[in-house]
C-alpha cells in the first residue's frame, strides 16, 4: 500500500475529505468492533438504519434525507457494510497513523461541527491538515447542504490550483 501511495504524489495535488478523519488518534476497541459486527451480523439492516437514525444526523435534518440514507445504507449486502466497517476500524486501529504520515500533500476537511474535529492530532501525523466546519448539518454534509458544501469544496480547489 505505501508504495502505492508514494507512486501517486506526483498526480495527486490535495486531498479532501466530506465529514472525514475527524478523529486520527481514536482506536475502537476489540470489544466494541466484536460487538458492532455481532449486531450486525444478527441484523444488519435493522442495526445499520438505526446507526444512521441516532449517530449521522441532527435534530433538524430533513426527516425525509435521513430514512432515504438509512434505508439506503440498510439495504446494502451484508458482507460488504461488514466488511467496510470492519476495515474502517481496523486502519484506524493499525494504520492510519502511518499512512498519513506518508502523505506529501495537504489534506483538507470539510467537515461538520456536530462532532469535534481533532486537526492537532491530525497535524502532528502530517505535514498539512487542516479542517473547515459546516453548521447546522451532520455527517452527510454534502447532502444537507449541498451549495454551502460545493462553494467550500470550491474554495479549496481554487486555492490549491493558484
Amino acid at each position: 500500500m505505501a508504495g502505492t501511495v508514494i507512486a501517486a504524489i506526483g498526480l495527486v495535488r490535495m486531498i479532501i475529505g466530506a465529514d472525514a478523519l475527524n478523529d486520527v488518534s481514536m482506536t475502537f476497541p476489540d470489544e466494541q468492533l466484536f460487538g458492532m459486527l455481532a449486531a450486525m451480523e444478527a441484523d444488519f439492516s435493522g442495526t445499520v438504519e438505526g446507526l444512521v437514525r441516532s449517530s449521522f444526523f441532527l435534530p433538524t435534518s430533513d426527516p425525509a434525507l435521513i430514512e432515504h440514507i438509512a434505508l439506503d445504507m440498510g439495504a446494502a449486502p451484508p458482507i460488504a457494510g461488514m466488511g467496510a466497517f470492519e476495515g474502517y476500524a481496523r486502519w484506524f486501529n493499525e494504520e492510519a497513523a502511518g499512512a498519513l504520515a506518508e502523505v506529501q500533500v495537504p489534506i483538507r476537511l470539510i467537515n461538520s461541527d456536530y462532532r469535534p474535529t481533532n486537526t492537532a492530532a491530525g497535524q502532528s501525523l502530517t505535514m498539512s491538515f487542516e479542517a473547515v466546519l459546516m453548521s447546522g448539518v451532520g455527517h452527510f454534509v454534502m447532502q444537507e447542504d449541498p451549495e454551502q458544501f460545493n462553494a467550500l469544496l470550491t474554495e479549496l480547489i481554487k486555492d490549491r490550483s493558484q
